[in-house]
């Protein structure tokens, strides 16, 4: 009988000295967690020379294929950006900005608008997105293709 005690006395010491093993051992290290995405910089953003770009009758930019006057309009209902193209006669307009500060995310519905020899050759409403305002700059995206820069300066 002394012997069956002795037996299980050391059954019990094993497996009382399993549990602190296991116990006491060093957990794994969790992996790392990855670094956050990095944000993804939307490229029109990278454009800075003012202008109306992938519009109906094509781009009109300053200082590009003769459009060289720029020039900000104030009205009491809101504020617009004209090109002037002294040597073809032609005047593109964006019209219908608001006289506010201006923050990304920020929606409005400008009209674009050209006028070639005094006759409106475009003339069509696009919903814009303001992607961001700074340093005077403000761009404005309705799709990937169709984009306004505009200083308000």
């Amino acid at each position: 009988m002394n012997y069956l005690v002795s037996i299980f006395s050391s059954l019990a010491a094993l497996a009382l000295g399993v549990f602190l093993f296991v116990a006491c051992e060093k957990k794994p290290k969790d992996d790392p967690e990855p670094d956050p995405p990095a944000p993804v910089v939307d490229p029109i953003l990278e454009v800075t020379v003012p202008g109306a770009y992938g519009v109906p009758g094509g781009d009109v930019v300053y200082d590009v294929g003769g459009w060289q006057q720029y020039g900000r309009l104030l009205y009491s209902g809101g504020q617009g950006i004209r090109f002037l193209n002294r040597q073809d006669v032609k005047a593109a307009n964006i019209i219908g900005l608001p006289r506010k500060e201006m923050k990304a995310g920020d929606i409005c519905k400008v009209l674009y608008r050209v006028v070639d020899h005094g006759y409106t050759r475009v003339s069509e409403y696009f919903d814009v997105e303001v992607l961001d305002y700074k340093d005077q700059t403000l761009w404005l995206k309705n799709s990937e293709d169709i984009y306004f820069v505009i200083w308000l300066k």
